[in-house]
């Protein structure tokens, strides 16, 4: 062929290609653009820049709008708009199954949590067999991720291969991986069993025509979540975790009494002046009441109660803040004979003093272990650092997202009953509890409203 009949060929694919160099400059345009959003914190100007390049539904807008996901969309709002729009481009799959291969063998697990919470957005039957591939993957935080979102397509495809992960987890210790897939099968199903046996002897017959989404099937049977096991309580919350810590308040208001009607009693620290309403008047025996029944004693004794139970197969930690914060060790110990020893002294010496530092010790809460997948969080107080103005908490709801967006650790929250003081609601503690119910809902644990048990008594031979 000679040199003039290449020349028209040449020019089709040079203009072919000068659209695709032309889009690829751009996005690098809009990629400084999106760090100088980041630098001034502006979260909408970063969405609407990743929808931007997104519009361009290229490979390069992929690939670019996958990395800025991964390394910087760290608030909820940033990661959720990353998600929809790296959902809806064209080869997203195939492109996350390609990322998921050539990082599978390394030893983090974050991409492949984003990888899995990328697919998950999708939704078509396509992105349930991947998501069920993650399912066999090395890390738990990965099968977790995965179960969850197995769990929220409601789709049949999704039974087999979670009956599957069940029966390899009951041969092992039953953490809390073990839980959510009984948990994802009890949502798609209706049903709990105990037992392997009894999960195959029911789906067997129901492969071909069961469907999750149909409200009537038999399957909907309508019975609770049942409860599983010997698993220590904390205030009534079932402890399956045995990669834990245990985060307690110990600010100046955990001396404070929860119970309202010990006769006698003058101050709400418990203390008789011997002056005014009531003072002078407190026995030895009701004394021993009003300490008892302190937030700070509340919570020790429960913290007693839970680490003494605690199986052998399970690591744990605690973690103490009021203006400062600290832990009971540097990283998550085995719950033997000798560190519940070590625990019940480091609890024994706890002492109500100070402010609320609570996104300090939630941040400490994450740092405890590497392993760590539940956080069971107590206090009495909105975040106050300082002890004066009670700090903004939806920028310590962000950090908790940026430390959690690839772990996804539940964190259960405990507050103290907010009617005390003869009966009369205390609105202190009231705005206290709605910011621990909304950090539980933010992270997919449980709130528990903590109240005085009347039948529960101190030791009379006690101090």
């Amino acid at each position: 062929m000679n040199r003039l009949m290449w020349a028209p060929a040449l020019l089709i694919a040079l203009g072919l290609m000068l659209p695709v160099f032309a889009d690829s400059k751009e996005i690098r345009k809009l990629k400084k653009e999106f760090a100088r959003a980041a630098a001034e914190q502006n979260e909408d100007q970063q969405i609407s820049i990743i929808r931007e390049i997104a519009g361009f539904g290229s490979e390069d807008a992929l690939e670019t709008v996958y990395e800025l996901g991964r390394d910087h969309a760290k608030t909820p709002a940033l990661y959720a708009a990353t998600l929809d729009e790296l959902a809806s481009l064209d080869g997203i799959l195939e492109y996350l199954q390609a990322r998921y291969g050539k990082i599978k063998s390394k030893g983090d697990f974050r991409e492949r949590v984003y990888i899995a919470d990328v697919a998950a957005k999708v939704g078509n039957p396509a992105s349930v067999t991947m998501l069920a591939s993650f399912l066999v993957d090395k890390s738990p935080f990965v099968q977790g991720a995965a179960v969850e979102s197995l769990q929220k397509t409601m789709s049949a495809e999704a039974i087999d291969p979670l009956i599957d992960l069940l029966k390899k987890l009951v041969k092992k210790r039953k953490d809390v991986l073990y839980h959510q897939v009984r948990d994802a099968l009890w949502a798609l199903t209706g049903r709990d069993f105990d037992l392997i046996e009894d999960w195959e002897q029911w789906w067997e017959p129901r492969k071909g025509t069961f469907d999750p989404k149909e409200s009537d099937h038999e399957g909907k049977t309508g019975v609770k979540r049942k409860r599983r096991g010997n698993d220590p309580e904390f205030w009534g919350v079932p402890v399956e975790s045995k990669n834990i810590v245990f985060v307690i308040d110990t600010s100046g208001s955990m001396k404070y009494v929860h119970k309202d009607d010990i006769p006698g009693l003058s101050r709400a620290d418990g203390s008789d002046t011997g002056v005014g309403k009531g003072g002078g008047q407190m026995t030895s025996a009701q004394k021993r009441l009003a300490r008892f029944w302190t937030r700070m004693e509340m919570a020790k004794r429960e913290l007693r109660k839970v680490v003494k139970k605690m199986g052998k197969d399970a690591f744990f930690n605690c973690v103490r803040f009021d203006t400062t914060v600290s832990k009971f060790q540097k990283r998550a110990v085995p719950s033997v004979r000798g560190n519940k020893n070590k625990a019940q002294k480091w609890i024994d010496g706890l002492k109500h003093n100070g402010n609320t530092n609570t996104l300090d010790s939630l941040i400490q809460a994450f740092n405890a272990d590497a392993k760590t997948n539940t956080i069971f969080f107590l206090s009495d107080g909105l975040p106050s650092k300082d002890g004066k103005v009670s700090d903004p908490t939806g920028p310590i709801l962000d950090k908790v997202f940026e430390l959690n967006r690839f772990r996804k650790i539940k964190i259960h929250t405990f507050g103290f009953h907010p009617f005390t003081q003869g009966g009369q609601p205390m609105p202190d503690l009231q705005q206290a509890n709605s910011w621990l119910m909304k950090l539980a809902e933010a992270t997919g644990g449980t709130y528990t409203d903590m109240k005085v048990d009347n039948n529960l008594k101190p030791d009379p031979d006690g101090p």
